[in-house]
């Protein structure tokens, strides 16, 4: 969604690609100034065609990279092109949702049966400025119930997973001027909806009602959801980081928990991990990583803190390691240049160590978003968004995982992180 004056219009949320760039004001998801790398590409998802091809979704503008006007409209478009597993190749990018005003950034969730749900931030033909939308397709991208479909009329920066056959949309509705991270406002409450296959609206749920609170982020698990997000308090400048968790065959709300008492603006995400079936939640404060695993009663099982700060807005990609040992390895982007992989059991977290690319560069991480892939080779890929396009970066998961400094446990530059 973009801000203009105090009246609530589009906007793009673009992540932070190092620890310097964390607490900047151009990032800000209310910001329009030239440095906001938003308006040039936002929001990335995958899902799988059901053969060794996956489908990338993403929201770009039609803007050229060395655009100087920062008084352009907003004009991204969803695109779609299709990654190889087997040759770790991107095909050529084509627009799959296109009309005036911007549409970003896109989240995209697969079903179990195949379907595929895309919602995005639209400030086409929004009576309110902004509006929350989306559009169900099947697994050859043919339309089941497609966009434009209404999630909120005025909602914003919304979020999907897949529960089973359903689809849970999480989203933030309304703003509150001043206050927060450079007197930029808040959003005005979260919510969500359960939706079947077919993108038919089952139940729909107030998690934080009219309060400040904005920017969910959700994972699907076995029988729930869970939902993080975002919370000011007072007249705090940092936020609050809660969850809770949605049961998305009946719509019961559990209640809200707090994860973190000071979170990084826009940093931290959510997955579900399969094999230990446990949700993951990494998130930056104060210059520091932090990690959590909870499980599907909401009760937090393992932590770690004093990790490297990881990247505003990146994925998290997840490898089982087999259900015989319930064991997941995920990988995060860190903002040192490298890729943080830890080991997940359903009562233990462990930071194995920091990867660098292939052909060793450490790497500058964009803000805007990225998904990790996983070839066949047994590469993993990590596709992140820039002014130019999507980005390709290769990581070898057999070679041996770089030194993790300090040791866990310990604060980094001498101050205490939790």
């Amino acid at each position: 969604m973009r801000q203009v004056a105090v009246s609530l219009v589009a906007v793009t949320l673009l992540g932070l690609a190092a620890t310097a760039y964390a607490d900047k004001s151009a990032l800000d998801e209310r910001s329009t100034s030239l440095a906001d790398p938003r308006r040039f590409t936002h929001g990335i998802g995958a899902a799988h065609s059901g053969h060794q091809d996956v489908y990338i979704f993403y929201s770009r503008s039609s803007l050229a990279p060395d655009a100087e006007d920062s008084q352009v409209p907003w004009s991204h478009d969803v695109y779609v092109a299709v990654w190889n597993a087997a040759s770790g190749e991107l095909g050529s990018s084509r627009i799959f949702i296109g009309e005036p005003e911007a549409q970003e950034p896109v989240s995209v969730a697969q079903n179990a049966s195949g379907n595929i749900m895309l919602t995005l931030e639209d400030g086409w033909k929004a009576d309110h400025d902004v509006t929350q939308r989306y559009g169900v397709y099947d697994k050859h991208l043919e339309p089941v119930r497609p966009y434009p479909v209404e999630v909120e009329p005025g909602g914003h920066s919304g979020h999907v997973a897949a529960v089973g056959d359903s689809f849970v949309v999480a989203y933030s509705d309304g703003w509150v001027n001043f206050g927060g991270q450079d007197n930029l406002g808040s959003g005005n409450g979260v919510y969500a909806k359960v939706y079947d296959g077919s993108g038919v609206e089952l139940h729909q749920i107030d998690i934080v009602h009219a309060q400040r609170a904005w920017w969910p982020v959700v994972a699907g698990g076995k029988t729930h959801a869970m939902v993080a997000w975002q919370e000011l308090v007072g007249r705090r400048k940092l936020p609050q980081l809660k969850f809770a968790l949605i049961d998305a065959g009946s719509g019961e709300l559990g209640p809200a928990t707090l994860l973190h008492n000071a979170v990084q603006y826009y940093t931290y995400n959510v997955s579900w991990l399969k094999a230990p079936e446990r949700f993951l939640v990494v998130g930056t404060a104060d210059g520091h990583g932090f990690a959590r695993v909870i499980d599907s009663r909401g009760r937090i099982t393992a932590s770690l803190s004093c990790l490297p700060a990881t990247v505003r807005e990146a994925g998290i990609a997840v490898q089982d390691g087999g259900s015989i040992n319930a064991t997941a390895y995920a990988y995060i982007p860190a903002a040192n240049g490298r890729l943080m992989q830890l080991r997940v059991e359903p009562t233990s977290l462990t930071l194995s160590g920091l990867l660098a690319p292939s052909g060793g560069k450490l790497v500058s991480w964009h803000p805007v978003g990225g998904t990790g892939l996983f070839a066949s080779s047994g590469m993993l890929y990590w596709l992140s968004l820039t002014r130019g396009g999507v980005e390709q970066i290769r990581f070898d998961l057999a070679t041996k995982v770089g030194e993790t400094t300090p040791p866990l446990g310990r604060p980094l530059g001498g101050s205490a992180c939790q």
